[in-house]
């Protein structure tokens, strides 16, 4: 907590959460779906509570003004499945991607404020002194491309042309790099690009 601490103390904190801008926390089974209520119900030795993600369904429709209100379809994390489920339909579920989600899948956490806690990565915190009393909870729900123009927002940021060497400095995975050539060639947008680079 060495570059947290000041600002976690002068706020009062008692929980952290690792959660992005397109996420939720899904605080089912918590007196009013409260999240402040779900971690004070908590007992006193548990560090870390881990929120598998669920995965909202990609829809290629590009008229979603709110995916929080609008998308209602998830796909459930591999911790909430039967595992004769999971593994019995995994060829079919993956669609031949090696990942069951098309992003990340080990979902994210909140940690009760303590000393010498610090980040793990994105999803997870880390304690010097000791190893965290972790548990599994609810779902976090991850609202990842809802429509095609939040794949497409991406190569904006970075400024890539539409061409398979130059997606690869906009999107890390294969799978991003895949759905946004296959989006602008549908799209006719990618066709175009290519055919006028060539032409040039």
């Amino acid at each position: 907590m060495s570059s947290l601490g000041g600002m976690v103390e002068d706020a009062r904190m008692d929980w952290i959460i690792h959660l992005d801008t397109d996420e939720l926390i899904q605080p089912a089974g918590a007196q009013e779906y409260s999240l402040r209520r779900l971690l004070l119900d908590l007992p006193d030795n548990v560090d870390m509570v881990i929120f598998p993600n669920y995965r909202a369904k990609i829809d290629w429709r590009d008229d979603i003004k709110d995916p929080f209100t609008e998308v209602s379809m998830f796909k459930k994390n591999y911790d909430h499945l039967p595992k004769d489920t999971y593994f019995g339909l995994y060829k079919e579920a993956t669609h031949g991607n090696p990942n069951y989600f098309l992003t990340y899948g080990n979902g994210k956490s909140a940690a009760r404020v303590q000393e010498h806690l610090r980040p793990n990565g994105a999803h997870r915190w880390h304690n010097y002194m000791k190893s965290p009393n972790e548990i599994k909870l609810e779902e976090a729900l991850h609202y990842t491309y809802t429509k095609f123009s939040d794949l497409t927002s991406r190569t904006d940021r970075c400024g890539c042309k539409p061409t398979k060497e130059d997606v690869k400095r906009c999107f890390i995975l294969e799978f991003d790099r895949l759905a946004i050539i296959r989006g602008l060639k549908e799209s006719g947008v990618f066709t175009n690009a290519v055919t006028s680079t060539k032409a040039q």
